[in-house]
This record gives structure tokens, sequence and C-alpha cells, in this order.
């Protein structure tokens, strides 16, 4: 039997280290791969607990790609509700200001000095030219100078009583002093009914300070109404027998001429919606005799802004799934291996995807009058594989066919019956084609409706004279139709917005 040496155990920590043994067996060596071995099914799950971790950062890295693309092409798609915006159909104002034939002025203002234009989709493009003669005022008053702020209004000879401002009424009590009176009065402007008439105090000195009022509202037919007890108002320097004794500013309307017309315009405001469809005209100042010309157009830089989203966002998900197939060194120190999602069945579908969408042409598309494919307005793949964006080509197909580039991405929809409104689409629906590539109508047949104003039947076909029977292709739910055939118009859902016992069978092209 060997001798152990004893004075070759050591102690570190909780454990006890056996360095050397007479028999010259490696105990160290021998402990280290019987802990090792039995550790070896743990390191096994750490393994793919890191596998697992990296796996789901990378699908959350792939959701988020995902989720960037998909709002590129919403924008691009156009409303698919009732409420969502078209960037088509959005518009952009550019002014600039001129002379008049007739005017003696030297030189122009700057349009941006004279009026601001902001515009919706509703506005129609084209030009149109305004000149402001006058900006909407409004009218603030002044009372006579008081020698204190602080002191009872009565002691200094202030007449006590009520009178009204724009029909309600204010008190001036004993023991009122002028900074109560400013209270008194800026505490009707609230409420319901609100005076629209707000009062401060100016002082000139300690003994020299003014009350004024101040409409806060512009036009004629907003000035102040001073009423009820006359004496109060005389004796506070407001009015002198009853009408206003110290206006600093009067009320005046905004009046502008639009269009060479010879007829001025006039509104209590100095911005003016209601004189040019989806245009507000917001006026700074008056200028006569100086036209400001406003060109409406299509906001093609937020178009050209949005297909270039959709290119950078397309290649970055090409980018994520080149680098997930590549076989690379990810960890310093580690062998070369692939993406986790690489053999991954959800990164398949989505490069599919990818390429169906940007390879697949437009069905329906007349040739002579659109494009059918992305290519033809200059979005090409590369020898990588990368969406590239040819400007010239694109500028031309923005400025020579708007309307072409439109219907690559937009979902369409008008309806031969103004009853029948676009609600809103899910899925993808998409026009009808004959078999030679011709689009056709869909032809809505509604059997109409009862005494509360719902459907009784309906149905969609792709020919004319079905009939107004229910057959299974639209889901009613009171006024509303949902599409829910094997048909391509599969999502969409229209309103009836006829009246109630409408009992006329329609034939609606949609």
């Amino acid at each position: 039997m060997s001798n152990i040496n004893l004075n070759n155990v050591t102690q570190s920590g909780s454990t006890t280290l056996f360095s050397g043994i007479s028999s010259g067996i490696n105990s160290q060596a021998t402990i280290d791969a019987i802990i090792s071995a039995k550790r070896a099914p743990a390191v096994l799950i750490e393994k793919k607990i890191d596998v697992n971790n990296q796996k789901i950062t990378d699908l959350n890295t792939l959701r988020d790609l995902s989720t960037t693309f998909k709002d590129t092409l919403d924008l691009l798609r156009g409303p698919t509700s009732s409420t969502s915006t078209d960037i088509f159909k959005q518009k952009v104002a550019y002014s600039e200001s001129f002379l008049t034939s007739a005017s003696t002025n030297t030189v122009a203002s700057a349009a941006e000095s004279i009026l601001g234009t902001s515009v919706t989709s509703d506005a129609v493009e084209g030009s149109y030219t305004v000149e402001v003669r006058q900006i909407a005022e409004a009218q603030q008053i002044r009372s006579d100078a008081f020698t204190s702020t602080t002191t009872d209004l009565t002691t200094l000879g202030y007449t006590a009583g009520t009178f009204s401002i724009n029909g309600q009424n204010v008190t001036v009590a004993v023991g009122d002093t002028l900074l109560d009176l400013q209270d008194k009065i800026n505490a009707l402007d609230a409420g319901a009914t609100p005076t629209n008439v707000v009062a401060s105090i100016i002082s000139v000195s300690a003994t020299e300070n003014y009350l004024t009022l101040t409409s806060t509202e512009t036009g004629t037919a907003n000035a102040i109404t001073l009423a009820g007890d006359t004496t109060v108002t005389d004796s506070l320097g407001l009015t002198a027998l009853g009408a206003v004794k110290n206006e600093i500013n009067a009320a005046a309307d905004a009046i502008i001429r639009v269009n060479n017309l010879g007829v001025d315009i006039t509104r209590s405001t100095n911005a003016i919606d209601d004189v040019i469809e989806g245009v507000t005209l917001n006026l700074f100042k008056a200028e006569q005799e100086t036209e400001i010309k406003i060109d409406i157009e299509s906001d093609k830089n937020s178009i050209k802004t949005a297909i270039s989203d959709f290119v950078n966002a397309y290649n970055d998900i090409r980018a994520f799934v080149k680098d997930q197939r590549s076989e690379q060194v990810r960890v310093d120190g580690e062998d070369p291996e692939f993406g986790s999602l690489a053999f991954d069945g959800t990164l398949r579908r989505v490069s599919e995807k990818l390429s169906e969408l940007i390879s697949t042409p437009v069905r329906g598309i007349d040739p002579a009058s659109g494009f059918a494919s992305i290519s033809q307005i200059g979005l090409t793949i590369d020898a990588n594989f990368d969406l590239t964006l040819e400007d010239g080509t694109f500028d031309n197909a923005l400025l020579t066919n708007l309307d072409g580039v439109r219907k690559l991405f937009t979902f369409d929809f008008s309806s031969s019956d103004s009853r029948v409104k676009y609600f809103k689409s899910t899925g993808n629906p998409v026009n009808a084609v004959d078999g030679s590539g011709v689009v056709t109508p869909y032809y809505l047949n509604m059997g109409g409706t009862d005494a509360t104003g719902n459907i009784i039947s309906a149905n969609l076909s792709d020919t004319a004279g079905a009939g107004s029977l229910s057959d299974g292709t639209i889901v009613i739910e009171r006024n509303l139709m949902k599409v829910d055939s094997p048909s391509s118009a599969d999502g969409l859902e229209l309103l009836y917005i006829g009246n109630p016992n409408d009992l006329a069978t329609l034939d609606v092209n949609v």
C-alpha cells in the first residue's frame, strides 16, 4: 500500500486539493474530469438556452423589420379604412407675391409675410390669386386713468352698480378695487356662455393706471357690447353717455379678393377656410395691390420619400435574410456558423413573399395608360438582389403619370351608387379580371332594407343580373356588408346609407 504525503493536501475555500500522491496519480485532473462529466447535461442545456435566446432576439429583429416594411407599404397602399391617409391625394401649396397692374407700390412684400396657406387632400390642384385688402381686428377699449389699483373705487369717487359686458353682468360693489374689478370681468370669460372679453391693467405709473378690455375674437360681429347702468361705465371712463369713450383698436373684418373676381369677400376671422375648398388662408397683414399666387399641387416630394422608405425597408429585410443564411464568425473565438433563423420556415416564407411582392405584375393595368410593374417606374433589383430607385425614371413617372404610379400601390374603390360607401378592407381585395386580363366590375346586388334600415339580403357577383338573394358571398351586419366569398374581393367592407324601407334592388358597379 502506497503512503500518502499529507503535506500535499491543501485547502482552497471549501475545496480540498490534492496536489500530489506518492503513487504518482494526478488526482486533481481525475476529479476535474469527473465533475466535468457530471456537468455535461447542464452544459448542453445552457448551450440550448443560449441558442434559443439568440433565436428570440433574431425573431424580434425580423418582426421589427417586417413591421417597418408593412408601415411603408400601408402608406403607399392608400386608405384601408374611411379614416386612413392616402399619400397620393395629399396636396402642397406654393406661393409667391407680385404687384397688380394697377399698383402704385414699388415692390411687393414676401408672400409669407402677407398670408400662410395650409391645404388638405380635398384641395383641387390649380392656381389661385389672393389679395389681402384688410385683416380682421379685435376691438380693444380702455378706461380713464385710475390713481390706485388697490384703493376702494367708491372712496375714489367712482359709482357702485351693475353693468354688462356682452350680456354678462358685473357689479362694482363698495370695497372693490381696480384689481377686484379686473378679476370679476375675467371670471365672466368662462363656462358655457363666456364673454370673450379679457380685462387687464396697464400701469403707466403708481398713480396712472388704465383698465383695458380686449375682445378675444376678431371681426365687427365680435365688438364689445357695454350695457346696463351707464352711470357706472361712464364713471369708470369706459363710456361717455353710454357710448364707448376710449377705443384703442376698432373691430374689423378681414377683406380679401380671390382670382380677380372684383368682389370683396368678408370674414370675421383671419383664418379663412370656406372660400377655396380644402384650403385655409391665414392672413398676417394687408397689402392692397399686391396679389399672392397660390399653386396647389400633389405632394410629390412626400410620395418620393415614401417610396424611398419602402426601398430602404425592403433592403433592410433582405440584408437580414442574407446575414442569417451566410456562414460567418458570430462569436469571437468560435467557429463560423449560420444565423439562428437560417433554416427556419418563418425566414423562408418572408423571403418568398418579398420576392413575390417585387416581381408580380399588377393585374388589369392598361399598358397604354398605366404601369403594370414597379420596374417601369424605376424600381429595379440590382446584382446583389437589392431594390434600387432610379431617380430620373421615377421622377418622370411622377410628373407625367402620377395616377399610373398610384395604381401600382393603392387600393382603389368607386361605386356607381352614392348610397354604397367604402368602409374598410381587410386582407388584400383586388379587381376582378377576365380571361384576357381586362379589369371587370363587381356587381353588388341588394334586396333592399327593412323599417330600421337593416339590409335584407345581398350578394356580390362578377356578372350583372345575378338577383338579390343572399348566397354566402356577403355577410350582412345591419347596414354593413362584408365580402366573404372565395373571390379576389375578399375582405372588402361596404356601408349602405340608404333610407329605411328602401326596397329598390340595386345592381351596383364597385
